[in-house]
C-alpha cells in the first residue's frame, strides 16, 4: 500500500489501489483522509493544528517522499502480491459467509468480496469488500490517534504495533517490510465489534505466512 497516491480505483474493484501508487502526500491526516475516501467511512474533524501542518504537506511535489515522523524507512520483505499470503479460505474463516477468490490488482492489492451471512451480520445488497495490501512505510498508532482521536484503537500482540480505525474500517500492522493494511468496504450494516475481531483474525492468518 503506497499510501500516498490519489489514483482512482481500478475497473476490477480494488478501491485501495489508489493508496499504493506514487508517494506524493505526507502526514497521518492525509493517510486518514484517503483511507476514508476508499472505505466510505467518515472521519472526525481534526484539530486546527493538524489541518495546518497537513496543508503544508499536501503542497509538496508528487515525486517527494513522505516526511511524516510516524513513517518507518524499513522497505524489506513485503510480498509483491498480497494474494500470495491471503486466501479465500482465510477470509471465510475470519468473516464467515462466502468469499470470492482473491483478485490481484494494481500495486499488489488483493481483493475479496464476501456475501451471505457473515459473522458481523448481513451485508445487505452489496458484498463486504476486503482489501489486503502492503506498504514500505509505516504510520504509527500515535500519529493516527492524533488525527482521529478515539476513532482508533491499539491492538496488542500483532506485529511490532497494530491498530484498528473503526470509522474507516481499516486495520494496520507494523511488519518488517513496513505496514500490512486490511480494509473493509460496505461495513456500515455490520456489528462493529464483531467486524473488528474478524479483521484481526484475518491479519493473524496473513502474519503467519510472512
Amino acid at each position: 500500500m503506497r499510501l500516498l497516491s490519489l489514483k482512482s480505483s481500478d475497473p476490477g474493484g480494488a478501491p485501495f489501489a489508489g493508496l499504493t501508487g506514487r508517494r506524493g502526500l505526507a502526514g497521518a491526516l492525509v493517510l486518514v483522509t484517503v483511507l476514508a475516501a476508499c472505505t466510505g467511512g467518515s472521519v472526525p474533524a481534526p484539530a486546527a493544528s493538524s489541518a495546518a501542518s497537513t496543508g503544508a504537506a499536501t503542497s509538496a511535489a508528487p515525486s517527494k517522499a513522505p516526511s511524516s515522523a510516524g513513517a518507518s524507512s524499513n522497505t524489506a520483505g513485503n510480498p509483491a502480491d498480497s494474494c500470495s499470503v491471503a486466501t479465500k479460505a482465510d477470509v471465510e474463516a475470519a468473516f464467515g459467509g462466502s468469499s470470492t477468490d482473491g483478485q490481484a490488482g494494481q500495486y499488489g492489492v488483493c481483493t475479496f468480496d464476501v456475501s451471505g451471512k457473515v459473522k458481523a451480520g448481513g451485508p445487505g445488497d452489496s458484498p463486504v469488500g476486503i482489501r489486503v495490501f502492503f506498504d514500505a512505510k509505516y504510520v504509527t498508532y500515535a500519529a493516527i490517534k492524533a488525527s482521529i482521536g478515539d476513532a482508533v484503537t491499539q491492538v496488542d500482540g500483532l506485529g511490532a504495533e497494530a491498530y484498528y480505525a473503526a470509522s474507516l474500517g481499516t486495520f494496520h500492522v507494523q511488519v518488517p517490510g513496513g505496514m500490512l493494511t486490511i480494509g473493509v468496504k460496505n461495513k456500515d450494516t455490520l456489528d462493529a465489534g464483531v467486524l473488528q475481531q474478524s479483521v484481526i483474525d484475518l491479519a493473524k492468518a496473513i502474519l503467519a505466512r510472512l
